[in-house]
């Protein structure tokens, strides 16, 4: 473990907690290691291979972890780290690796595992109630400096992305969209709004993700959520996505 970006000496002092998981998600052995020098070394002796390192668990050090990891690996760990924080840092790490692709080769098409690994998650309704889909955040940013400022090129990427999404699973898609407009929660008001805010959150990403189809039922759907929202939230994602 290397700190970088600090002058001599001030160094940050941090607690460090490391996960080896294997390929159904459990933990083979965790460590928690107080961080105190710029370099340090985690050492993890008699132990089974992991799938996938589940590193910097409950993001205890706000800072950025740099490490060597497949794509397999980061679908992998999307899907099964108990740790939701290093699951949406899974994502991101995919949907950079996807944005850069597309970035570089404008012709690629979006990868087909991508686009149903991000169905699948935003279908997993009991996931959805604990996180929301905050999870499957996807900025218009690179790490790449070479890309880093190029906002229409960003722009365009994920539209992309979220226009292969919609032809893909456009039926799936209005499925989805009616039953989070239904939903009725049960509980205390503050319960219910806590539950009622990440289905909003949910529905209204599903309503941008199919106002990429740009047809005559989309664009009802999207009035038809104008016209009767009782919160300025629908009013205004319903907006955007009509203009």
């Amino acid at each position: 473990l290397e700190q970088k970006g600090f002058k001599d000496g001030l160094h940050w002092h941090f607690p460090f907690l490391a996960a080896l998981v294997d390929k159904d998600g459990k933990d083979i052995t965790t460590r928690m290691t107080h961080i105190t020098d710029p370099t340090a070394e985690l050492v993890f002796e008699d132990v089974d291979e992991p799938a996938f390192l589940s590193l910097n668990r409950g993001y205890k050090v706000f800072g950025k972890i740099f490490y060597d990891v497949t794509p397999e690996q980061l679908y992998l760990q999307f899907e099964k780290d108990s740790c939701p924080i290093n699951r949406h840092l899974a994502f991101a790490k995919l949907a950079e690796m996807e944005k850069m692709k597309l970035l570089q080769n404008p012709d690629e098409e979006v990868s087909e595992k991508f686009i149903d690994t991000y169905f699948a998650t935003i279908n997993d309704e009991k996931l959805m109630a604990e996180v929301g889909i905050s999870i499957l955040a996807n900025f218009e940013k690179v790490e790449d400096p070479q890309y880093a400022h190029a906002y229409q090129a960003l722009y365009d990427t994920n539209k992309k992305i979220r226009k292969t999404l919609a032809a893909k699973y456009e039926e799936q898609l209005y499925e989805l969209y009616e039953k989070y407009s239904n939903l009725t929660f049960e509980g205390t008001y503050t319960e219910i709004q806590s539950k009622a805010i990440k289905a909003r959150q949910v529905k209204n990403s599903i309503l941008k993700i199919l106002s990429e189809i740009d047809n005559e039922k989309v664009q009802k759907l999207i009035r038809q959520q104008f016209d009767a929202a009782i919160c300025a939230t629908d009013k205004v994602s319903a907006f955007s996505f009509y203009i």
